[in-house]
């Protein structure tokens, strides 16, 4: 019996909305004959992924427990760990195990999720996913805002959607998208409205529509509040964003923001606004450095990790751009790559895949 039960805990595979429910469900297949079952505890507790729990919940209804209290070194280790990766988000890549990882059903498959957007006319909050298996688009629910310009991630099996445009005003909002509900919930909104924005999500400069901003935001799901992180050199918007991770015996997790505008332009738009700085955030430290610019000013541009930092076509405003460059994160260095035609960033409405 205890064999099946670990098998059945222990897999990735397991299809559960929560690692909430994996713990309850242990708690009550070992208080249901507990005198002879008590002696499993810690090691069914090796395999319930308590970091993946909510802050909330693992202080209150784990770490309160009487059963974990009294179980022994080894569960109070569990129990202290998951603790830790609450606490310390900076040093997540350091703490990970396979109990920090997500569970991934058998079954499950990526789908692509265009949110809100806007044209001349109208700004909107409806929204689609696209299955790549069947070459369709469907609709799911609204946001509970419109919005353009807006922030877009997935952290675990969620999709959160943070500031933009709601054709009259920037947004400080943020909601999250549940698939398994096809609902939308409202967030902690942000300290500070913007537009054009390691498992938490950064807010990074923007527009708040008077001022470019150089402050940035960090909002880590679990504990659900943001917090203010000290502000990059430059102001920026409409620059590209990405994280990469820290690997083994080389750099640490970073953050790096690549281009966008300073709002520095007057008397017509000639370029002279657009960046070719790049900022990296070290989350070890809580600092800001300038890292290597890139070869060309970039406005509009589009960021993502690869095995090296990728800046994807953009626009040099006043002359329109599709060059791409890479930089090598070793190196400190950007390379130039073969431009690729006609597949221009847009900032209409955010897509992310999850």
């Amino acid at each position: 019996m205890i064999q099946e039960v670990e098998d059945l805990i222990s897999s990735t595979e397991l299809n559960v909305p929560s690692e909430e429910m994996v713990f309850l469900a242990v708690l009550n297949w070992l208080k249901h004959d507990l005198s002879k079952r008590e002696q499993y505890l810690a090691q069914l507790m090796r395999h319930i992924r308590l970091a993946l729990t909510g802050r909330s919940f693992l202080m209150s209804q784990v770490e309160g427990e009487a059963l974990v209290r009294r179980g022994g070194a080894e569960v109070r280790e569990l129990v202290l760990e998951a603790m830790k990766y609450h606490l310390l988000p900076e040093q997540r890549a350091a703490l990970a195990t396979p109990r920090t990882t997500h569970r991934r059903p058998q079954g499950t498959r990526p789908y692509l999720f265009s949110v809100g957007g806007g044209n001349l006319f109208a700004t909107h909050n409806e929204c689609e996913r696209y299955s790549p298996r069947t070459d369709r688009w469907y609709p799911i629910a609204p946001m509970l805002y419109r919005r353009s310009r807006t922030g877009v991630t997935a952290i675990g099996h969620l999709l959160y959607v943070v500031g933009g445009y709601d054709g009259a005003t920037d947004l400080a909002t943020a909601e999250c998208y549940n698939p398994l509900s096809n609902q939308w919930i409202p967030v902690t909104p942000m300290g500070t409205k913007r537009s054009c924005l390691e498992k938490c999500i950064y807010a990074v400069g923007g527009f708040d529509s008077s001022n470019y901003q150089a402050s940035v935001e960090r909002l880590d799901p679990r504990e659900g509040r943001w917090i203010t992180l000290p502000a990059m050199s430059s102001r920026r918007s409409s620059s590209g964003v990405a994280a990469i991770s820290g690997e083994e015996g080389g750099g640490g997790a970073a953050v790096y923001c690549v281009g966008g505008n300073d709002g520095t332009m007057f008397g017509g738009n000639d370029g002279s606004s657009s960046l070719s700085s790049v900022e990296r955030y070290d989350p070890r430290t809580n600092k800001w450095a300038m890292a290597a610019p890139m070869l060309a000013r970039r406005n509009s541009v589009a960021a993502a990790a690869l095995d090296c930092l990728f800046s994807g076509n953009s626009r040099d405003r006043g002359q329109g751009g599709s060059d791409n460059e890479g930089d090598n994160d070793a190196f400190n260095e950007w390379e130039e790559d073969e431009a690729e035609r006609g597949n221009n960033a847009t900032s209409s409405g955010g897509k992310s895949s999850i």
